[in-house]
């Protein structure tokens, strides 16, 4: 071969590596554009954090295609197809049947006493919450008690007469529907283990926006658990409350009032939608709770300071640290003092349903300056004697507490003998006798 043709053959190949090293080159840049996309879409997050820390959502984010309005139809169509455990609206007057039910669930129920909607003794709601954890998780705290317990724990120590459960959101995108049926099945039964005398509610997981910060949380995802939630409740004799219906738009998302910046959290609105959907679609049977005897007063989980950010204690939910929207409530509605007592079993805070029209806020999301302190019953700390005052004390949700005195007790006199009284007679007695037998 001549060398001209060697020569004309290496510089062939040379050209032939510089064009793959370019191409190697320009793929790597690729996949790092890629996983900067992924990063700064929030693919990956934990969609546990709060709507309400500094991590909210401000106005970018992914969103999910439209989904066809065949697609929506269907599904629609298929939920009706429950009708025989989804709770129908009724129209019964019942106003304690907030104060007999317990809210159990994550971010999306904590908020609901974070920010005042329901008292904190009548929820027990964990930001971060997946369906895995709820029963291994030590989260929920008590007056009079150092550490904390789990949900079905906390149940049984409430007695409530029914439980509405909502668990979901922490696990779409991540867990097949059948594996999350087993894993909601296990969580039932340890709350009936711990209290089998309440009825159980399972409700719908809360629809998402079609823009939001996690969009691994697909709304099909949510669909078809749904879907697998209802059938489970057929199967297994529980009530399904759909209130997703309530909260969907016409898009098939979730209507753009209800849903905070983030897309995944519940409005102000939202809020005050799911309250008012509960109470109109009410489920009632028989009470057939034995005596609840005392029952403890909920207290709110510690908050711990750094030097960075006020942390919640419940940021131990899973691997990545959390950050609990209690956390960013303001300092005053940490309470100072914990109060040593119990509550008794008929005591029960008062309930004040949030107006189907709220006051409009710049953001649509919840504020803490709109709080009216609602104090529960009078706790008797230190019960009064004669010539001792006793002790009383109530809290708000909020752990803002008041005290008064009781009264000490006045020991009556016994009254005299009489000496003036002449003493009857046996012939008196006898006539007085006759007469009244006339």
């Amino acid at each position: 071969m001549s060398e001209k043709k060697v020569y004309s053959r290496k510089k062939k190949i040379e050209k032939n590596n510089n064009r793959l090293q370019i191409a190697v080159a320009v793929a790597l840049v690729a996949i790092i554009v890629v996983v900067a996309f992924i990063a700064l879409t929030g693919k990956g997050k934990n969609p546990a954090v709060s709507a309400f820390t500094n991590d909210s959502y401000n106005g970018s984010g992914s969103a999910d295609e439209s989904i066809p309005p065949e697609y929506e139809d269907e599904y629609i169509k298929i939920m009706k197809e429950y009708s025989d455990v989804i709770i129908p609206r009724s129209n019964i007057d019942d106003d304690d049947y907030i104060k007999e039910t317990l809210l159990v669930g994550d971010s999306n129920t904590e908020a609901l006493s974070n920010f005042y909607y329901v008292p904190l003794q009548y929820v027990l709601g964990y930001t971060g919450m997946g369906i895995q954890q709820v029963t291994q998780t030590k989260c929920i705290y008590f007056v009079g008690y150092d550490d904390p317990v789990t949900m079905p724990t906390a149940v049984g120590m409430l007695k409530p007469r029914r439980v509405i459960i909502n668990f979901g959101t922490n696990n779409a995108g991540g867990m097949e529907p059948e594996d999350f049926v087993k894993t909601y099945l296990k969580v039932i039964n340890a709350i009936e283990k711990a209290y089998p005398y309440c009825d159980i509610i399972v409700e719908s997981i809360f629809p998402v926006g079609k823009v939001r910060n996690y969009p691994k949380i697909r709304q099909t995802d949510i669909d078809e658990m749904n879907i697998a939630l209802a059938q489970m409740c057929r199967d297994n004799g529980y009530m399904f409350l759909n209130t997703a219906e309530y909260l969907k738009g016409d898009d098939g998302f979730i209507d753009t009032d209800y849903i905070s910046s983030d897309g995944i959290h519940l409005s102000k609105e939202g809020y005050t939608a799911v309250l008012e959907y509960i109470n109109s679609h009410k489920y009632i049977t028989k009470d057939n709770r034995p005596s609840r005897g005392t029952i403890p007063q909920r207290r709110a989980a510690p908050v711990v300071s750094s030097s960075s950010e006020t942390v919640s204690s419940s940021s131990v939910a899973s691997s990545s640290s959390v950050i609990s929207s209690s956390s960013v409530l303001s300092s005053s509605i940490v309470s100072s003092s914990v109060v040593e007592s119990s509550v008794p079993a008929d005591s029960s805070s008062a309930v004040e349903l949030p107006p189907s029209s709220r006051e409009e806020s710049s953001n649509n999301e919840p504020s803490s300056e709109e709080h009216i302190h609602s104090y529960g019953d009078w706790i008797t700390v230190t019960e009064r004697g004669y010539g001792t005052e006793g002790l009383k004390k109530r809290e708000c949700a909020c752990g803002d507490t008041q005290t008064e005195t009781i009264p000490a007790l006045t020991p009556t006199p016994e009254p005299e003998p009489s000496t003036d009284a002449e003493p009857r007679s046996d012939e008196n007695a006898q006539i007085s006798a006759d007469t009244s037998q006339e």
